[in-house]
């Protein structure tokens, strides 16, 4: 979840279900014995079922669709050594959804235009 989890930080979950689930909430779900966080993106309602989709920060690609038997919880505190931040709050939540659907453009364009940098300064 880098940029917005960074290694080494600590991150305090809240046990819930996937219906106490909001967009932007970094949702905190087990799969094949590990534990991941991801950002929810979509919230769908099917067969009376609610299943999330999620996708990293720094990825373009979304994960496949969460049921709640997967879920965790969500994330609410980061702490970042002795800066702790309350990541529960509607501002925190829009700041990180809009920030998962920027990085990875952001990223893109940083590494294309160092290729065409790179390539104009060594030309013949």
């Amino acid at each position: 979840m880098m940029p917005f989890l960074l290694p080494r930080s600590f991150a305090i979950v809240r046990f819930c279900g996937v219906d106490q689930l909001c967009l932007g909430d970094i949702a905190v779900f087990k799969e094949k014995g590990l534990f991941i966080c991801h950002r929810v993106i979509k919230i769908l309602q099917r067969n009376s079922q609610v299943i999330l989709r999620t996708k990293p920060d720094i990825s373009f690609l979304a994960d496949p669709l969460i049921n709640n038997s997967l879920i965790v919880g969500k994330i609410i505190s980061v702490q970042y050594g002795k800066v702790y931040f309350k990541i529960d709050s509607f501002p925190i939540r829009i700041f990180g959804y809009l920030l998962g659907y920027s990085i990875p453009f952001l990223a893109r364009v940083y590494f294309k235009t160092k290729k065409i940098l790179y390539a104009f300064n060594n030309r013949n």
